[in-house]
């Protein structure tokens, strides 16, 4: 964070854990695949944020896992329904 803090000037909130970032958040966009963030399950969604959606651009979850623990789930390469 330090790293990118000196890179840029752009008002972000940075927050050190992933759920952390997660709480209060309208959405989540995922594009990693490191396993801090494979480990936030459907209940992490449910519970952190306003709304349980989440845009996955890495295939980092399981659409059906993530669809029937109540999370809105788009992911590349899934078949999104609208």
């Amino acid at each position: 964070m330090d790293s990118f803090r000196r890179l840029t000037d752009l008002p972000i909130e940075y927050c050190g854990d992933v759920r952390g970032a997660l709480d209060g958040a309208d959405f989540a966009v995922v594009q990693t695949s490191w396993q801090e963030i494979r480990d936030v399950s459907a209940g992490d969604f449910r519970k952190y944020l306003k709304s349980p959606i989440v845009f996955d651009g890495r295939r980092t979850y399981d659409p059906e896992v993530m669809i029937s623990g109540g999370v809105r789930y788009y992911g590349v390469g899934w078949k999104n329904e609208v």
